[in-house]
């Protein structure tokens, strides 16, 4: 699997989120693919407790997070009207266990943001996150 990252069988599909009172883009979900060269497809429900269970979890989130954030960077700045649209990330609890995601974010991330703790008393899980991210200024 980890070899499988390093040789680029790994990509990522973008799922619209959309406004169903307008119909308008609200942002995307970023999916992690496998294709694998003798399999085919693998789908989610195989390899990510796979790489769960293996510990290829964190470099396979990190490579979703950095490569899925620079796309909305490009997407920000080459789209009119693009400047609000948000990407969604889904990170596994052993991601959220070892990860510093604050300092992964200040020390790989090249678009700004600011990520943050949830507070709320409503937030499903205290390990929850909001990556607030910032349109870029024209």
């Amino acid at each position: 699997m980890r070899s499988g990252l390093d040789a680029g069988e790994f990509h990522i599909e973008y799922q619209p989120i959309m406004d169903l009172n307008d119909s308008d883009l609200m942002g995307f979900e970023a999916l992690a693919r496998w294709d694998h060269p003798e399999r085919g497809p693998i789908p989610p429900s195989e390899f990510i407790p796979m790489a769960e269970e293996s510990g290829a979890i964190l470099q396979i989130g990190e490579w979703v997070l950095r490569n899925s954030l620079m796309t909305l960077a490009q997407w920000r700045k080459t789209t009119k009207g693009a400047d609000n649209i948000f990407m969604s990330v889904n990170l596994s609890t052993k991601q959220f266990a070892r990860m510093e995601l604050e300092r992964w974010f200040c020390g790989h991330c090249t678009m700004p943001v600011c990520p943050r703790r949830r507070s709320s008393s409503k937030s499903p899980s205290p390990h929850s996150w909001t990556i607030l991210t910032r349109p870029f200024s024209s």
